[in-house]
C-alpha cells in the first residue's frame, strides 16, 4: 500500500490578524474520498477554524 501526505490547512481565529496554520499527516493511500479519514486524523475540533481545506499529495 502506498503512502500519501495529507495536509489540513486553516485560517485561525487569532485577532487582530488571522494566521494560516496547517497540520500534516502521512496516511495509507490511495485516498479516494475525504470520508476515508477517521474523525480526528487531521481535524481538531478544539481549534477555532474559520475556513479549512485538506490537500492530498500523491
Amino acid at each position: 500500500m502506498s503512502k500519501v501526505k495529507a495536509e489540513y490547512i486553516w485560517i485561525d481565529g487569532y485577532s487582530p490578524t488571522a494566521n494560516l496554520r496547517s497540520k500534516t499527516k502521512i496516511v495509507d493511500g490511495p485516498i479516494n474520498e475525504l470520508n476515508q479519514f477517521q474523525n480526528g486524523d487531521l481535524m481538531d475540533p478544539a481549534l477555532n477554524k474559520q475556513l479549512a481545506i485538506i490537500v492530498i499529495v500523491l
